[in-house]
């Protein structure tokens, strides 16, 4: 599994970062139960519960194309940013996911998307 991380650290430190409603739009994209009364720490914990429990990174990085781990080594290389204008250049334009469009994401269209 070359050029993934799956340092628990890691993982928490991302998490750290994301919004409560970045943190919705991830458990709804691996179909977890989530509930909306919960605060931005609960739903750190049953986001980051979910990716290690059984090597959940591991099946992840498994199921995704070519195109699609090239996209996650290339953001890994660059310490986790990119200008927006390369990686959509070489990945794909993400669309925006809003309250007003949460299913936005439920099909992608392009390997940027996906992940």
């Amino acid at each position: 599994m070359q050029g993934v991380t799956t340092d628990s650290h890691m993982t928490t430190v991302t998490l750290s970062q994301r919004t409560w409603f970045q943190l919705r739009t991830t458990a709804h994209a691996h179909c977890l139960r989530f509930n909306t009364h919960w605060t931005l720490e609960q739903a750190r914990e049953c986001v980051y519960a979910h990716l290690m429990r059984r090597g959940k990174l591991n099946t992840t990085w498994q199921i995704l194309t070519l195109p699609e781990q090239r996209a996650l080594q290339t953001l890994q290389a660059a310490g986790g940013m990119l200008p927006r204008h390369c990686f959509t250049r070489d990945f794909g334009f993400i669309r925006p996911c809003t309250q007003r469009r949460p299913h936005n994401w439920r099909v992608w269209l392009s390997p940027a998307e996906h992940l």
